[in-house]
């Protein structure tokens, strides 16, 4: 069954395409980014990651050069500079 171009979805996975951190492709989550809304924020965005990356990111045990690759990969519009985006991970506790 093809959901996406490029991206198919494995039966009752998630769907099969390259984690943002590692590259690795595999049956990534779709993880929710950032976790919570803020009041005036849109919403949050779903990024691809391998099930490791997603357990990370949740407990904020990510290192810097691993949100470094989720800026790089989806967020480098929004985020000019890697300590803005340090900074704001911060905030949100994805850093510890």
């Amino acid at each position: 069954m093809s959901c996406k171009k490029n991206k198919k979805r494995e039966e009752g996975k998630g769907f099969v395409e390259p984690c943002l951190v590692c590259g690795e492709k595999r049956v990534t989550d779709q993880a929710h980014f950032p976790k919570r809304k803020r009041p005036g924020e849109e919403g949050t965005a779903t990024i691809p990651l391998c099930p490791t990356h997603h357990r990370l990111l949740e407990h904020g045990r990510l290192s810097r050069l691993e949100l470094e690759e989720i800026r790089k990969n989806h967020f480098a519009q929004q985020f000019t500079s890697v300590e803005k985006f340090v900074e704001w991970a911060y905030e949100n506790c994805y850093l510890q």
